[in-house]
């Protein structure tokens, strides 16, 4: 990789976090009650969950495959599924989405990204990374997850417990 290409990888995650924090605002007027009443509807429905802390990636309703999918993944956290989608088919978003849900709601602890590389795993894995660190919808409902320690790119542990690893 050229420095040419490093610096215009640099950019493009500085710019994927600027749009991140951007997007996911929060209301700061918003009583603790409401804030509970709010987070509750949301975790009863999967799709409403998704689009309120993943403004970036769910911008148009999802196919009914997708709504099958997940319903398969989000009623059995140890359901192993392979997405033989095509390309542009939010097969990363939607599993991001999907395992990002289940670590906040503490129905998983231990995630492993799997590519053929190690680094492409540790590029699957940015975006975990890069929502629990500045998505402000996140750390406003489920509080700070950057942790002490192990915070690295392709290993890291958040607050609530959880761990992810990159494996190539």
């Amino acid at each position: 990789m050229t420095i040419a290409d490093k610096k215009q990888a640099v950019n493009y995650w500085d710019k994927y976090v600027r749009d991140l924090k951007r997007s996911t605002v929060i209301d700061s007027t918003e009583t603790q009650e409401d804030k509970l009443k709010r987070i509750e509807r949301l975790e009863a429905n999967d799709e409403a969950w998704f689009k309120y802390y993943f403004p970036n990636y769910y911008s148009s309703e999802p196919a009914p495959f997708h709504k099958r999918s997940t319903k398969l993944v989000m009623n059995n956290p140890e359901f192993y599924m392979v997405r033989p989608w095509s390309r542009e088919l939010a097969k990363s978003a939607r599993t991001m989405m999907e395992i990002t849900k289940l670590v906040l709601t503490k129905k998983k602890r231990c995630v492993v990204i799997v590519s053929a590389s190690e680094d492409a795993a540790k590029k699957l894995l940015k975006p975990y990374k890069i929502n629990f660190e500045n998505n402000q919808r996140i750390i406003n409902d489920y509080g700070v997850q950057q942790n002490y320690g192990e915070w690295s790119e392709g290993l890291f542990n958040t607050k609530i417990g959880a761990t992810f690893c990159a494996v190539g």
